[in-house]
C-alpha cells in the first residue's frame, strides 16, 4: 500500500496547480485521477480578462489574482518546459450604450484595464459595429497542456493513480484515510470539478454546477489577431480556426454536446461574422459552479483531514494559482486560516 501525507483527488485545473505547488513546497504527496469523469478543464477556452462587461467593473479580487496568476503560470511553464499562458489583445464590440458607458468610466476602477477605445473600427470578416474598446491584460491559458505537463511529471516521480474513487471504499481510521488497500493518507483534497455533485461530504457545499459548450469552425480569415467579445467570444486557434463560446445551461443532467444546443451558438456567431463558415467540433463540459459564485475551499466541519478545493466555475484560470497558494498557507501553517470569502465553512457548519 502506498503512504503518503496528502492525496489529491481529481487532477484537472485546479488539482494540477495544485500538485504543482506541493512539488515545490517538496510536500509529500500523490494524486489519483479518474479515467472515466471528463474534465470540463480539457474543453475550457481558458480564456482570462478582468473585466465584468455586464456592469462594467473589476472582476472580484483581480488585484489579488491577476500578479498570482502571472507569476505562478510563468513558474509552471519552467517546470513543464512549455509555454501555456498566452497574453493576447483583447476587443469588446460596443454598441451605442456600452460605448457612452465605456467612455465614462474610463476614469474610474475599471479604467486601469481598459485601452483606447476605438470608434469608427471596421475589421474583415466582421459586421459593421458603433466601437471597439481594447481590454488590457488579457489572452489564455493552454489548459490541456498543462495538465498533460503536470500529468507527465507525475508518472515520472510514480505520485499518479489513475484509479476511479469509489466514495464507499475510503475508511478512516488511525487518523488516516485508507482507500482499497491501494493509498493510505493523512489528508484528502478534493479537487475533482462538478463530479463534486456525487461527494457525500462536500455535495452541499453550494454547488450548482452549470453546462457550457463551445464550437470550433473553420472560415475565411477574419482580419484581427486576438480575440473578440461579443455576444459570444471569437478565439483564433489556428490558421482560419477558431474556437466559439460558450453557453451557460442549468439544469442539465449530461456533459455531452447536445445538437439543440448548437443554435444558442449558432445565432449569436451569425450576427457577429459576416463570412461563411463550417463547424469543426462541437464540445461541452460541467463546470463546478457555486451559488455566490466564490471558489470553496478548507475543511470539512467533521474532519479537519477531509479538505476540498473546487468550485471555480468559468474563472479557474485566474483562481486556481491564488486557491493553491491559499491551501499550500493552510496545509503548512497550522494557525492559518482560509478567507470567510472562499471558506468551505460558509456552507458547512458543525
Amino acid at each position: 500500500m502506498i503512504s503518503t501525507e496528502h492525496l489529491i483527488i481529481g487532477q484537472g485545473l485546479a488539482g494540477s496547480v495544485l500538485a504543482w505547488s506541493m512539488m515545490e513546497r517538496k510536500l509529500d504527496f500523490h494524486v489519483m485521477d479518474s479515467p472515466s469523469l471528463p474534465k470540463s478543464s480539457m474543453v475550457a477556452a481558458g480564456l482570462y480578462n478582468p473585466v465584468m462587461f455586464n456592469k462594467l467593473r473589476i472582476s472580484r479580487m483581480a488585484e489579488k489574482l491577476w500578479p498570482e496568476m502571472l507569476k505562478t503560470y510563468s513558474a509552471i511553464e519552467n517546470t513543464i518546459g512549455h509555454k501555456v499562458l498566452h497574453p493576447m489583445k483583447s476587443v469588446k464590440l460596443l454598441n451605442d450604450e456600452e460605448l457612452s458607458d465605456w467612455q465614462n468610466k474610463q476614469e474610474d476602477p475599471p479604467g486601469k484595464y481598459i485601452g483606447q477605445i476605438m470608434s469608427h473600427m471596421t475589421i474583415p470578416g466582421i459586421k459593421p459595429f458603433s466601437a471597439a474598446g481594447l481590454i488590457l491584460e488579457s489572452g489564455y491559458l493552454d489548459i490541456p497542456k498543462l495538465i498533460d505537463g503536470i500529468n507527465n511529471i507525475l508518472c515520472q516521480k510514480k505520485q499518479m493513480i489513475v484509479e476511479d474513487l469509489d466514495y464507499s471504499s475510503m475508511e478512516f481510521q488511525n487518523e488516516r484515510f485508507e482507500i482499497r488497500n491501494l493509498i493510505s493518507a493523512k489528508n484528502v483534497i478534493f479537487c475533482e470539478g462538478a463530479a463534486v455533485i456525487n461527494n457525500p461530504w462536500f455535495k452541499n457545499a453550494g454547488f450548482h454546477p452549470n453546462k457550457g459548450e463551445i464550437i470550433e469552425i473553420e472560415s475565411e480569415t477574419i482580419d484581427f489577431d486576438g480575440i473578440i467579445r461579443d455576444k459570444v467570444f471569437l478565439l483564433p486557434s489556428g490558421i482560419n480556426r477558431y474556437k466559439v463560446g460558450a453557453s451557460y445551461l442549468h439544469n442539465q443532467t449530461n456533459n455531452l454536446p447536445e445538437k439543440k444546443n448548437l443554435p444558442l451558438l449558432t445565432s449569436k456567431l451569425e450576427q457577429l461574422i459576416s463570412i461563411p463558415y463550417t463547424i469543426t467540433d462541437h464540445k461541452a463540459g460541467m463546470r463546478p459552479a457555486v451559488k455566490d459564485r466564490m471558489p470553496v475551499l478548507g475543511s470539512h466541519p467533521l474532519n479537519k483531514n477531509l479538505m476540498i478545493m473546487n468550485g471555480m466555475g468559468s474563472k479557474g484560470v485566474v483562481y486556481a494559482p491564488y486557491c493553491a497558494n491559499i491551501m499550500m498557507n493552510y496545509l503548512t501553517n497550522e494557525n492559518y486560516s482560509i478567507p470567510q470569502i472562499i471558506n468551505v465553512q460558509r456552507y458547512l457548519k458543525n
